[in-house]
């Protein structure tokens, strides 16, 4: 089966929740019974796996490779505080960069290079995406006790890009599933102000 065939059939969005729920209505019954799983985490345990990338700030696109770049895109109505997130291409992390200060106006994105050098400026990342696949999350670091190891504000998980290639957010962020499309047909307006 071809990528985009998989990728409309079984491991579509719509798929991929469908089978997200059977698994829990498996699992729920379990957890309430285990006097070891504490009830309140039990239920966080659902929201955490369905919550990723439905606040104001998400992932909108991402491409690997010496020229990668990572974008986010503030969905909101409202401006962000950048000093208030922070980016990681590991979620079992505990130590993730810090955005520098500065706002993302409603609507706006911000691309950060993956560069793996953050002395060439603040919009650098201290590492690259790999072309073979990798993980990226957005944290917000001002919530919750720290550091925090669970409950990306966002957080994607890609395959092998080939070159040329952007991995992005149907509906220029505002969709929730993803979409890999030719370098050249995205263009986005990435100040942050």
């Amino acid at each position: 089966m071809s990528r985009p065939a998989a990728r409309a059939g079984p491991f579509s969005e719509e798929q991929a929740l469908a089978h997200s729920e059977a698994l829990w209505k498996v699992v729920e019954p379990e957890l309430r019974e285990d006097p070891s799983v504490s009830e309140a985490h039990a239920r966080r345990a659902r929201d955490v796996l369905q919550a990723h990338g439905t606040g104001p700030l998400v992932i909108r696109a991402v491409v690997s490779g010496s020229t990668g770049f990572l974008e986010l895109h503030n969905r909101g109505p409202d401006p962000l505080r950048l000093e208030d997130y922070e980016v990681t291409s590991d979620l079992r992390a505990t130590v993730r960069y810090r955005l520098p200060a500065g706002v993302l106006e409603p609507s706006a994105a911000l691309r950060l290079e993956a560069s793996g050098d953050v002395a060439r400026g603040p919009w650098h990342l201290p590492f690259t995406l790999p072309p073979e696949g990798g993980e990226v999350g957005v944290f917000n670091a001002t919530r919750g006790p720290r550091p925090r190891l669970y409950g990306p504000e966002d957080a994607i998980w890609y395959g092998p890009l080939p070159a040329g290639t952007v991995y992005e957010r149907r509906g220029g962020g505002t969709g929730e599933g993803f979409e890999p499309r030719p370098r050249e047909q995205v263009e986005h307006d990435t100040r942050a102000r």
